[in-house]
């Protein structure tokens, strides 16, 4: 949580422009999840671009997530001189507080 006070945009997680202050616990999960499903797919992972990531106070929302995946480049290549391919959908690795969503609101796999 240290780290997300040394942005730049750090006023707007404070409540900056009329804006309710972020969950700063629940915007580490998310954070943590988006990470979680990146490590998932191991070597085959060429991009993950989430922007923008959406917070208003315990609303959290990725608004539009890009991941790329190509051959694992840890894996053999195989006989088309390929390692195998490897697919994901972005979400939340884990369940937050009381089952619900990794946000702990229950409003869907990285928030609402």
């Amino acid at each position: 949580m240290r780290m997300l006070g040394e942005l730049r945009g750090a006023a707007l997680l404070r409540g900056a422009r009329g804006t309710r202050p972020a969950d700063l616990p629940a915007l580490c999960r998310v954070i943590t999840a988006i990470a979680d499903a990146a490590a998932s797919l191991h070597g085959s992972l060429r991009a993950l671009e989430v922007n923008p990531l959406r917070v208003n106070g315990d609303q959290i929302e990725a608004l539009d997530a890009l991941v790329v995946t190509g051959p694992d480049a840890h894996a053999a290549a195989g006989p088309d001189g390929t390692g195998r391919q490897v697919t994901a959908q972005l979400s939340a690795a884990r369940p937050g507080p009381a089952g619900r969503g990794a946000d702990g609101t229950g409003n869907g796999p990285l928030g609402r």
